[in-house]
């Protein structure tokens, strides 16, 4: 299975440059639309069946998950992502046994607490 990429909340311009760009690297890309945000991480990637009833989820900026990338694909894809010139996305996870349970809604918090700290500890 190729590497995929999950997006949620992005303007549609950024997604079609993000989109061309991680096409170019092989990368497949899904725009996951709101009314499954609270779909499990591992349904959204096709590993798990999508449960009947989502949670409500909401996210408060955009969000990308990378679900079957090899380690150097990670890299090499951010980078061309600063290369780009493409503004970096701020929530950004790489899906593992731990967070696919989870909802984007979720794992949003959770980067963003995350995110959060990290920015006011920079600023110290």
């Amino acid at each position: 299975m190729p590497p995929l990429l999950l997006i949620a909340r992005m303007a549609p311009d950024r997604l079609l440059r993000l989109s061309m760009l991680a096409g170019s690297l092989g990368i497949q890309v899904k725009a996951v639309p709101q009314a499954q945000w609270g779909q499990p991480i591992a349904a959204l990637c096709g590993l798990e069946k999508p449960v009947p009833q989502p949670e409500k989820a909401v996210l408060a900026e955009e969000i990308m998950v990378m679900a079957r990338f090899p380690d150097a694909l990670i890299d090499r894809f951010l980078s061309a992502i600063r290369q780009s010139g493409l503004s970096p996305v701020r929530l950004k996870a790489v899906l593992t046994p731990y967070n696919q349970g989870w909802t984007l809604g979720r794992l949003s918090t959770v980067l963003g607490r995350e995110a959060a700290q990290m920015e006011g500890r920079m600023s110290t």
